[in-house]
């Protein structure tokens, strides 16, 4: 059991990205990424509202963080109850050890 897992109140809906063998996502029948079943996960969520912008200058609308306890693998085009995840922060404790994730979706 982890440090933030006392302050993982609510619940989520995560879909991974299914991975083949070079490491790249596979694509489904339209193009888009494949994702797996779906599997729900304890966490913390803080819905809000900032415009922010790429890397690659493109502007993006973020409207909830989610916190994740370290038992979570979370990656980039991961999606979180049905939102692509934008941002992935590890979140440390004051040692820097790893306890969880704070994802921006």
């Amino acid at each position: 059991m982890g440090k933030m897992t006392k302050y993982l109140k609510q619940t989520a809906l995560i879909e991974n990205v299914v991975l083949g063998d070079d490491g790249k996502p596979q694509l489904d029948a339209y193009g888009q990424p494949a994702h797996a079943t779906p599997v729900m996960v304890k966490c913390r969520k803080e819905p809000y509202r900032v415009r922010a912008t790429t890397g690659y200058g493109q502007f993006v609308n973020f409207t909830t963080t989610y916190y994740f306890d370290e038992s979570v693998t979370i990656r980039s085009g991961d999606k979180v109850d049905g939102h692509e995840v934008q941002v992935i922060e590890d979140y440390v404790d004051g040692l820097g050890n790893l306890v969880g994730y704070r994802v921006d979706v």
